[in-house]
């Protein structure tokens, strides 16, 4: 059969130790096995493995650049099909990256009071809150940035809705002091974290804090970084590799500078005051944590309240990620002249809608 019709694998280039003479006979290898295609992925060293005195050629050098169009008119000349991941590891990022460009989560911290019969003033330090945001994601990165940006009182026992009380005005102090009535609370610590995740596995020249990918800016300004790099249109490449992106493992990515300006826009009502409803903290893979923590909620609250804003959290996370990485991913690949593919996994993507 052609090609097309035969076995795909994934070709790892592992820290970027690359030889011509080792890609061709790879290729050779691939193509006596009845191999039709590879899908190149430039990847992390492996620390147990023997680096044989290969050169490192880094993402995006010119030594790189070399090896992309040596392993391209290889497949063309074998009649297979080359696929390039559109980065390195997985989701798209690197250390070059600045921080607006960076991904971001809203996550949450909370705190139980006991008001008592006549109320008590609590005093918080914003730094022993900030400590406390570690979500237990499995690739972080130490740099991140952490920023208080909402605060909330709300009774511990929720029985129907109610945006509790802002003391939103408080977040940009360094130490405050909050009143808090009689009766049991729960303050809510509502921290945006900034390049909190790494690349998995990213090769040197691009390892390091993930892209937004809910940024269109970041985004384009982050593929077009590639496409400078590698000319998708000269005649070594022209009609001979494709784009692809890997699964988008973003670890609770959920947030924006613009998702409550947009949010209002698109569902004609605010996100603030339901944020202590649909903000959960976060593990691996974006999955809710178990942990107890916050308020209890009546069922009559979760059915008509978290049930309905926490659909529509989920809803627009899938229509922002589309909005400005799978189309803005797309409408790059047709400039370029190349075709698109897509591993469609991951928390913010639509089965049918982001399969294209």
């Amino acid at each position: 059969p052609e090609s097309k019709y035969r076995p795909f694998v994934r070709w790892w280039w592992n820290g970027l130790r690359l030889n011509e003479k080792e890609i061709l006979h790879e290729l050779d290898v691939m193509k006596q096995m009845g191999i039709g295609g590879v899908e190149i992925n430039s990847i992390r060293f492996p620390d147990e493995a023997d680096t044989l005195g290969y050169k490192v050629m880094p993402y995006l050098s010119d030594e790189w650049v070399n090896m992309v169009k040596v392993a391209a008119k290889g497949c063309k000349d074998r009649g297979m099909v080359c696929d390039m991941i559109a980065g390195s590891g997985w989701p798209f990022g690197g250390e070059f990256l600045p921080e607006k460009h960076q991904l971001q989560m809203l996550t949450v911290e909370t705190m139980k009071i006991d008001g008592g019969t006549q109320g008590v003033k609590v005093s918080v330090k914003k730094s022993e809150v900030l400590d406390r945001v570690d979500p237990p994601i499995m690739s972080k990165n130490r740099d991140s940035k952490k920023e208080l940006m909402y605060i909330r009182l709300m009774p511990e026992k929720v029985d129907t809705f109610t945006p509790g009380t802002s003391f939103d005005y408080l977040a940009d102090k360094s130490d405050f002091e909050i009143n808090v009535p009689a009766g049991k609370y729960v303050l809510y610590f509502f921290v945006k974290m900034v390049g909190y995740m790494s690349v998995i596995e990213g090769a040197p020249g691009a390892c390091g804090p993930v892209l937004n990918h809910f940024d269109k800016n970041a985004v384009i300004a982050y593929l077009n970084r590639l496409s400078s790099a590698l000319p998708y249109k000269s005649p070594e490449l022209k009609n001979a590799i494709r784009a692809f992106v890997d699964s988008f493992e973003l670890e609770g990515a959920n947030w924006s500078d613009s998702l409550l300006k947009k949010w209002e826009t698109y569902y004609g009502y605010s996100l603030l005051p339901y944020l202590p409803y649909v903000i959960r903290k976060v593990g691996s893979m974006g999955e809710p944590l178990p942990d107890d923590y916050g308020c209890n909620f009546s069922e009559k609250v979760k059915k008509e309240v978290i049930e309905r804003v926490r659909n529509d959290f989920e809803h627009f996370q899938i229509k922002l990620f589309q909005e400005n990485f799978i189309d803005t991913f797309n409408k790059w690949c047709h400039d370029n002249g190349i075709q698109s593919r897509v591993q469609a996994y991951g928390r913010a993507l639509h089965p049918i809608e982001a399969s294209m």
